[in-house]
Order: C-alpha cells, then sequence, then structure tokens
C-alpha cells in the first residue's frame, strides 16, 4: 500500500464519503470491518502518514494483511464510487444503459434488450457520445448474429456504414481539439502574430477553413474557439468580438452538451474582447451572464 490510498480517500467529496459510509452500512457490519477501521484511521488523520497509520494497528489482521487490506478497501471505495455517480452525468447514464443491454442479451430477453438498445443510440446520439455509440453498433451485431434473422446481412451493412460515419466523426473532433491546443499555445508563447504565413498548420488550416468542417456540435464548439482566438492573435479585434458573440450564441443553444464550467472562460474572454472594441453593450451584456452565472 502506498501514499495512493491516503490521497485518494481525502479528494473525496463530503457527499462521496457520505454516500462510501451508506454503502459500507449496507454491505454487511461494516463500522467492524477491517477495511471501514482503516478508512476512518486515514480519513480522521490526514496529517498522518501510512506509516503511521499502520503503527497504529501494529499486530493487528491490518497489519499483517496490510497490502491486501488497502486493495480491499480501495475496491469498495470504486464500488461506492461507481454506484453514487452512476446517473451524475450522461456519459454514465448511457454506461448503465450498456450493462443492462448486455445482461438482458446474455440471458435471452433481446427484445427487451434491442428496445433498450433503440432508446440509448437517441440519447447517444442527442448528447454525441461517440463511443457509446460505438459500444450500441457492436451490441446491435451481436443481437442480430445471435438471432440469425433472414436478412441480417443487409442490416450488418448498415451498421457498418453507421460505424464508418462516427468514427470520422470522432477523428474530426479529435483533430479540431489538437488545432485549438496548437491555437491556444502560440497565444500564450506569442500573444500576438504579424505575420500569420508564418504559421500555416494554424491560420492555413483546412479545417478552419469553414464551420462545414467540423462533423458535429463538439466540433464546431472547438471550431469556434479556433476563429474567435485566431482573429484576436492577428489583433483583428472587430472580427474577434464578432466571432466571440457567435462562440457564445452557440454555446448557449447547446449547454446541454458541455459542462456548466466551460461557459466561464468564454464569458470571460468575451469582456476582454468588448473591452478592446470599447463596446459597452456587448460588455455588459457578457457581464451579466457571467453575474448569472
Amino acid at each position: 500500500m502506498n501514499e495512493f490510498l491516503k490521497d485518494f480517500i481525502h479528494s473525496l467529496s463530503a457527499r462521496e464519503k457520505a454516500a462510501f459510509r451508506k454503502y459500507a452500512s449496507m454491505h454487511g457490519e461494516g463500522a467492524k470491518k477491517n477495511y471501514m477501521r482503516l478508512y476512518d484511521r486515514i480519513e480522521k488523520n490526514p496529517g498522518q502518514s501510512l506509516r503511521e497509520i499502520r503503527c497504529h494497528f501494529k499486530g493487528e489482521s491490518i497489519d499483517r494483511y496490510w497490502s491486501a487490506e488497502g486493495n480491499y478497501l480501495f475496491q469498495q471505495l470504486m464500488n461506492s464510487l461507481t454506484d453514487h455517480h452512476k446517473t451524475t452525468s450522461d456519459y454514465r447514464r448511457l454506461s448503465q444503459m450498456v450493462l443492462s443491454i448486455d445482461i438482458l442479451s446474455e440471458k435471452g430477453f433481446r427484445a427487451k434488450a434491442v428496445k433498450i438498445l433503440r432508446q440509448a443510440k437517441k440519447l447517444a446520439y442527442h448528447f454525441e457520445e461517440f463511443s457509446i455509440i460505438l459500444r450500441l453498433i457492436e451490441q446491435e451485431e451481436e443481437i442480430l448474429f445471435r438471432e440469425g434473422i433472414i436478412g441480417f446481412a443487409d442490416q450488418l451493412k448498415i451498421l457498418a456504414q453507421e460505424r464508418q460515419r462516427v468514427v470520422e466523426q470522432i477523428q474530426n473532433l479529435n483533430e479540431l481539439r489538437l488545432l485549438r491546443e496548437q491555437v491556444r499555445s502560440l497565444q500564450f508563447v506569442e500573444s500576438f502574430v504579424n505575420d500569420p504565413n508564418l504559421y500555416p498548420d494554424i491560420f492555413l488550416n483546412p479545417l478552419a477553413a469553414d464551420e462545414g468542417q467540423a462533423l458535429s456540435l463538439r466540433a464546431l464548439e472547438n471550431w469556434h474557439y479556433i476563429k474567435g482566438v485566431s482573429c484576436y492573435i492577428i489583433r483583428r479585434f472587430d472580427e474577434a468580438l464578432h466571432r466571440q458573440k457567435i462562440y457564445l450564441q452557440f454555446f448557449e443553444a447547446h449547454e446541454y452538451l458541455f459542462k456548466k464550467s466551460r461557459k466561464l472562460p468564454i464569458l470571460s474572454n468575451s469582456l476582454y474582447i468588448a473591452t478592446l472594441n470599447k463596446e459597452v453593450d456587448s460588455f455588459m451584456e457578457a457581464l451579466r451572464k457571467l453575474q448569472a452565472l
């Protein structure tokens, strides 16, 4: 057992700690179990090293099986956190649906599995959870093979085409994310650029030509960022303000796709760009939204 376990326990939020205690109480006499005794000692003594904590249990079974007890505590913590967070994001809710499809399909209830699969795929496309979509396509293929329905070869071809489209979306998103990081790095290193031709990989990149290059809404969010910052770097502040307004409107229209915290830097940049352009109305609008956030 190393210091990771201690750091991990102290990283838990108050709700996560409460959920763990509840989980332990539902799985036997939690307070009397070694893993709970070890947890309590670590949680209540943040200033102690694991060596000092182990000395507290000297001669006990926790000490004799120190590594095994630590591993078991970690596994129980992960079980609790998995249960606690299973519905805290769209991705995690969809992951639960994927697991349900697996179980139902294995037990032979494929009609119910397909019904849930259809619901999950609709939600996965809505939230653009591409990795989940790929897993659902795989599950759908497995069900087709098990059922051996007449004409299922044609359905497999359709699924293969669907997979190809999703893979292209993933690749496109990754390429735009990479370009975004390159733009951010250039801004950090150079602040401003007098000759954009010196950086063709950024300013002449075909991906930045028009928004049609983005194959998904998540990709388009990166595209809007790239265009706005690119204008700022070459001191085209009026166009940067215009781009920032469009970016903010896009984000607000699709906030369900992104974490709420992602809006903060967008508003902060909007304030800054509005100040550079002496645009009072734009500044006040961004300020009101920042205060509301």
